[in-house]
Order: C-alpha cells, then sequence, then structure tokens
C-alpha cells in the first residue's frame, strides 16, 4: 500500500505539473477558460500531495489512509482528467488495500 500510493503520488505530481504547464500557456496566449484549468492544475498538485500523505501513515493508520488515497484519486481525476488516469487507479487499489485491512 505504501509503495503504490507513493508512485501514485508521484506520477500525480508530475500530471499536475503538466497541467499547469500547459494552462498557462494556454494563459499567455488568451484561450478562455485557461485560467479555470491552472486552478485545477493546483487541485490535482494538491490532492496528489495528500495521497502520498496517506501512503505515509498507510502503516499507522491504514483507514485513514486508504480514505485519503481514494480521495485522492477521485478528486484529481475530476480536476485534470485523463492526465491523472494512472494516478486515479493506483491511488484507488491502494486506498481500498488500506479501508478493508483488518488493522
Amino acid at each position: 500500500m505504501f509503495a503504490t500510493g507513493l508512485i501514485s503520488g508521484i506520477l500525480g505530481i508530475a500530471s499536475a505539473i503538466i497541467a499547469l504547464f500547459f494552462s498557462g500557456f494556454a494563459a499567455t496566449l488568451g484561450v478562455e477558460g485557461a485560467g479555470d484549468v491552472v486552478w485545477l492544475g493546483w487541485l490535482a498538485f494538491g490532492v496528489s500531495i495528500l495521497g502520498i500523505i496517506g501512503a505515509a501513515i498507510a502503516r499507522s493508520k491504514p483507514k485513514l489512509a486508504g480514505f485519503f488515497m481514494v480521495v485522492a484519486g477521485v478528486v484529481g481525476f475530476v480536476a485534470i482528467s485523463w492526465l491523472y488516469v494512472i494516478s486515479t487507479v493506483l491511488f484507488v487499489i491502494a486506498g481500498l488495500v488500506g479501508l478493508f485491512s483488518k488493522k
């Protein structure tokens, strides 16, 4: 659960940076709605950090960690969609493992 969450968080941060780069580029060109994508990129960045925090506490509090990772996966996918799909799958798998653990 820790390794999957950590890898997913790193991929999520990379995806958020890509989204921020392209939305910033579009904003400089004056594309309408690009500012909204900037905020969604920052949201994806934030939930990736939340997922990494979940991975860090996976051994001591697996249910809370699982909740953090599922939230990070779903919100990240809603924020930047297909750029976040690999992180979503990994976060949700790791999160469900934590939520259904017996500890």
